[in-house]
């Protein structure tokens, strides 16, 4: 369950996708009806594959740390406290359900894609309304930040820079946000200024999203790669910070939508900024558009599986 959207699927093992669907988050959507979409879901699902709950390992389920408050889950005994989203589901589903962070389920799944070794520390930075930061300190969440992921909005990244209430000039909250990127383009968007990326939007700035920019910005539109170098020097001090201070071996990008030519133009930024060695550490998620419920998958594989020795009877 992210700020936007409600991924589910059903994968083996394995962790091959077997089915999935999803539908994206209204204003007017309540915790009951997002509850009710994922029951429906699983069930649908399941019913397509040919299975029963006996069948299932359980279900696991990231929650976007800005959801949590929707979706009922409040700190307890200093903890969050899922039990009103997890016993619902399992009552209505017949199986175990898992419940965490969303930006930290989608780091493990990361992880575990890199077969070869996992040993080290990974940095996952999940971009979206909010800007989330999740560490892995060998395999494992970084205990303070298991709640707390978008802390690292009041990170400077650009000193003096765009102002924001209640956050330091320069944040990663003023400066990296979806929102924060879309307005500086926005800013200069014009016919003269801008007239590639106003020519692929047909003059409608409420036509600016990633793909759009990433377009005009690969065919040399100048006003616009001016904006887009400081948006992505202020990324590349942001990874030179989070891999200094946690001496990372990787980190992964989530969420940023960058193709092939936009991220090859980051990596000269990432050289020019941090060196080398760290731009060879970055990586784009390997869970991106419409797949983050394989994070969901990970963590109840790892539990109830490997932890727990497969389909179990309490």
């Amino acid at each position: 369950i992210s700020d936007e959207l409600i991924c589910v699927g059903l994968t083996n093992l394995n962790g091959k996708i077997m089915d999935k669907t999803n539908t994206k988050i209204t204003e007017n959507m309540t915790a009951e009806d997002i509850l009710e979409y994922i029951t429906a879901a699983c069930k649908n699902i399941m019913q397509n594959s040919c299975l029963d709950s006996s069948q299932i390992i359980g279900l696991g389920l990231g929650i976007q740390t800005d959801m949590c408050s929707k979706m009922k889950v409040y700190f307890k005994d200093g903890k969050l406290d899922y039990t009103p989203v997890t016993e619902v589901l399992s009552d209505k589903l017949g199986f175990d359900v898992i419940c965490a962070n969303l930006s930290s389920v989608l780091a493990l799944a990361n992880q575990m894609q890199d077969v070869k070794d996992r040993k080290g520390n990974y940095a996952f930075i999940q971009l979206g309304k909010h800007v989330n930061l999740s560490i892995l300190l060998e395999n494992e969440i970084m205990n303070e930040n298991v709640y707390y992921t978008n802390h690292v909005e009041n990170m400077i990244v650009n000193p003096g820079g765009r102002k924001i209430d209640g956050y330091p000039d320069g944040s990663v909250k003023a400066e990296l946000t979806y929102d924060a990127i879309i307005n500086k383009y926005r800013e200069i968007y014009s016919k003269e200024n801008t007239p590639i990326l106003w020519e692929i939007t047909n003059g409608d700035a409420n036509k600016i999203y990633y793909k759009t920019l990433c377009a005009a910005a690969a065919k040399g539109d100048a006003k616009m790669l001016e904006v887009l170098d400081g948006i992505l020097g202020c990324l590349a001090v942001l990874i030179n910070n989070i891999s200094t201070a946690f001496f990372t071996r990787s980190t992964i990008l989530h969420g940023f939508n960058m193709n092939d030519w936009m991220f090859e133009y980051f990596k000269k930024h990432l050289i020019n900024y941090c060196g080398e060695e760290t731009a060879k550490k970055v990586r784009l998620s390997c869970v991106e558009e419409n797949l983050e419920f394989k994070g969901g998958n990970c963590i109840v594989i790892a539990e109830n599986f490997y932890n727990k020795g497969g389909l179990y009877e309490e």
